[in-house]
């Protein structure tokens, strides 16, 4: 899309996330939300951050909006949603509100 993009990170704790099934690294995720904090919390936005810093500096002005949208996925099925999702997002670029033909 050329007004946005998607990324699916693994955040791994280098011990827990260790997929041994071939289910893409979610062994541990469970299917409900954790109430300890998790590695997600400082991890993504301080990764999101850097990546909006790098590129801004790289272009010579601010191309991002100041926040983010984002989802954890908790196991497979969520998973295959979300990368079918980011699989075919580019097909609907033309009914996008921003789209200028």
């Amino acid at each position: 899309m050329p007004n946005h993009i998607h990324m699916i990170i693994l955040v791994s704790d280098n011990e827990g996330d260790k997929a041994s099934n071939g289910n893409r690294g979610m062994s541990g995720l469970g299917n409900g939300t954790s109430r300890t904090p998790s590695p997600t919390n400082a991890v993504i936005p301080a990764l999101v951050s850097t990546l909006k810093r790098f590129t801004n500096k790289d272009v010579g002005f601010s191309l991002w909006q100041r926040s983010f949208h984002d989802h954890i996925i908790r196991n497979e099925r969520d998973y295959d949603c979300i990368a079918e999702y980011i699989e075919n997002n580019p097909q609907n670029w033309r009914d996008d509100r921003f789209y200028v033909g």
